[in-house]
């Protein structure tokens, strides 16, 4: 081995000591970027992972089994984006970029949208969950 492959070990093992010391020999638990926008369960404030949040029906907590639902508005939100997308998309291909077969292929891109926009739009915007149980709403 070189001097240098010495020296960056010595480097490590002191760098593993330091945190052993530091932490007292607890394992430390890293969290990523993309786990702290994950909306969390309003009951047993868990993280709920993109797919298992139903944007449509209610669904279950994979920690607590509490019954939790998305408000309606932010689905009606997705749709009003669609709906202008579905729209703006076929006239910026004619008139902007002047490609028939791009305006040919828009009722193909109109079909699609709303599904990759359900899938894009829950990593951008996290939904805001709510115990399904006990609504925001009370009906009079």
């Amino acid at each position: 081995m070189t001097l240098t492959c010495l020296l960056m070990e010595g480097v490590i093992e002191q760098i593993v000591e330091l945190a052993r010391k530091k932490y007292n020999g607890v394992a430390v638990e890293r969290t990523s970027v993309v786990n702290l926008r994950l909306t969390a369960c309003p009951d047993c404030g868990s993280r709920l992972p993109y797919v298992r949040i139903n944007l449509v029906q209610p669904f279950e907590c994979p920690s607590c089994g509490k019954t939790l639902v998305v408000p309606p508005e932010y689905n009606k939100r997705i749709q009003q984006v669609c709906l202008i997308l579905t729209i703006g998309l076929p006239i910026l291909f004619v008139f902007v970029w002047k490609n028939t077969l791009l305006f040919l292929l828009a009722p193909i891109f109109g079909f699609l949208l709303p599904f990759l926009a359900h899938i894009i739009w829950k990593r951008i915007f996290p939904p805001e969950i709510e115990d399904h149980d006990n609504p925001r709403y009370m009906a009079l």
